[in-house]
């Protein structure tokens, strides 16, 4: 799970305030901290290990934090409630509270963004994945369809007009696929300088404009049939 989203800074995570503090004399990667804070959107509440952003004294720093501590006592995040969302309801957001929580730091002190983006930008790579899928998935339905139905003295995919339709639709599938695939690739080659800027913009964009193109898609895939 990642939990990154606090009520004052929503998308802005700079603004974080969950503290961390050094558990011991030694501090920077590896070392135990404890965090006190709030978390208001945590993905995932179910995990056995989640990644969290708090302020350590020498800035914004990436955390492990375990369900359970090593000595087999619960960690204490405390989930206060399950949100109510539109959409993606079957992946679970719990709003958490971080009351004195054991975390080891990861990556670098301050750098605790660049440090957790590296999984954000999977799971927007995971997101272009499933939604290209989707929509791969519709305009095959609709197509399918068509080739079978008659309406107005021919079948539906000799129809002039739904002809367009289905090219629409097919020309947004593979576009999908295509920028997908491409990221893919992207994330193979990681040691490359452009490759790695490319998945730094793409997953992002990706992920913004095709989930975003996916109802859209299925609406006119359901018109269809």
């Amino acid at each position: 799970g990642m939990g990154m989203t606090e009520k004052q800074g929503g998308s802005d995570v700079r603004a974080n305030t969950t503290r961390a503090y050094p558990l011991g004399a030694a501090e920077g990667p590896g070392a135990a901290y404890e965090l006190v804070g709030h978390k208001f959107f945590v993905s995932a509440p179910m995990c056995d290990a989640f990644l969290v952003l708090a302020q350590a004294p020498g800035g914004l720093s990436c955390f492990l934090l375990p369900r359970w501590r090593p000595d087999g006592t619960k960690n204490p995040l405390q989930v206060l409630r399950l949100k109510k969302k539109m959409g993606n309801a079957s992946n679970a957001s719990s709003e958490t509270e971080l009351r004195g929580a054991l975390g080891w730091m990861i990556g670098k002190e301050g750098r605790g963004v660049p440090t957790i983006i590296e999984m954000v930008a999977m799971t927007r790579f995971d997101c272009m994945v499933g939604s290209s899928a989707g929509i791969r998935m519709a305009v095959s339905q609709a197509i399918d369809h068509c080739r079978q139905r008659s309406a107005f003295g021919k079948r539906l995919i000799d129809q002039p007009i739904m002809q367009n339709v289905l090219a629409d639709l097919a020309l947004e599938a593979e576009a999908a696929v295509a920028l997908t695939m491409r990221i893919g690739r992207a994330l193979d080659d990681r040691k490359t300088d452009h490759e790695n800027q490319l998945v730094r913009l793409g997953t992002a964009i990706g992920k913004y404009w095709i989930c975003k193109r996916t109802p859209g898609v299925a609406y006119e895939a359901m018109e269809c049939i």
